[in-house]
């Protein structure tokens, strides 16, 4: 019957996981480019050490978006284009890496001005280079997860549907209102799939396309494959696009609105998917007031 029904985490879960690592890095970087100086030789040795920290930390990083990234299955041409290029960047940051690390595995040749010059020039790369790479690949991987959370409410429904049908078929007193909370739940999983798909979209749009016309002379309209089946859709033409953003602007000439972004998108997927599980969670507690 309707009970125990847990809430779908693994996007949440992997955002959260995401913001934390890249946040610590960062955090990492600041603090070792603006600590104070006391030109101490201990405190030389700790922000040599903490610059250790920090690369040993990046290039686990960068190895594990790597892993994600080599194992997406079912890839077109255009789609294994953009990877092999992401692939690229992350192993120029792996090098990038281990010239860092090689800079400074002799202290002794290491003043305190330049340890602090490495770690300024550390972030300066990695805010300009790496992280536009990183979070490219992991806003992919949020549509995925975010794409068999919607997947895993979907079977659950079915579950849920089923049960109803069985106390309908029982003549259940109330059974009328679990139905109305599906009906409820179904249109909120509709719009999660919906908003997840506008982000598949804008994904294939911002950068597989780029990436397919920059390498290759690809036709201006392509179909999504890379992506599951559900989110399959064929992107706009340059003609159609720039018709658009023409009627947008005359539309509007004084306000500028920003168009969602894909994480936005896939946060507002999660939040339908939630909102979802929350009705299934009421459904199960109405099924034991009406069995009782």
């Amino acid at each position: 019957m309707i009970l125990a029904i847990a809430l779908p985490t693994g996007a949440a879960l992997a955002e959260t996981k995401l913001e934390s690592t890249l946040e610590g890095v960062k955090g990492q970087v600041e603090n070792l480019v603006t600590a104070k100086d006391e030109k101490s030789v201990s405190e030389l040795a700790l922000r040599i050490e903490t610059f250790k920290k920090i690369i040993e930390f990046s290039v686990s990083e960068t190895k594990d978006l790597k892993i994600k990234l080599l194992g997406l299955e079912d890839l077109n041409e255009e789609e294994s284009a953009w990877r092999k290029t992401m692939i690229e960047e992350l192993n120029n940051a792996l090098t990038y890496y281990e010239s860092e690390k090689s800079t400074v595995e002799d202290a002794a040749e290491i003043s305190l001005d330049e340890i602090k010059t490495l770690a300024t020039d550390f972030k300066n790369w990695r805010d300009t280079t790496y992280l536009p790479v990183a979070e490219k690949v992991n806003e992919l991987l949020l549509i995925r997860q975010e794409e068999n959370a919607i997947e895993i409410a979907e079977r659950r429904w079915q579950k849920i549907d089923e049960d109803i049908k069985k106390l309908e078929k029982a003549k259940i007193k109330g059974v009328g209102e679990l139905r109305e909370l599906l009906k409820n739940a179904d249109g909120l999983i509709g719009e999660g799939r919906e908003l997840n798909r506008e982000a598949g979209n804008a994904f294939w749009k911002d950068y597989i396309l780029v990436t397919a016309t920059t390498t290759t002379s690809a036709p201006a309209s392509t179909t999504i494959t890379f992506l599951p089946e559900r989110l399959n859709a064929t992107t706009t033409t340059a003609s159609s696009t720039e018709s658009a953003t023409s009627t947008d602007e005359s539309a509007s000439s004084t306000l500028s609105i920003q168009p969602p972004s894909i994480k936005g998108l896939v946060g507002d997927s999660l939040v339908r998917i939630k909102d979802a599980y929350q009705i299934f969670i009421e459904m199960s507690n109405l099924v034991r007031k009406l069995l009782n």
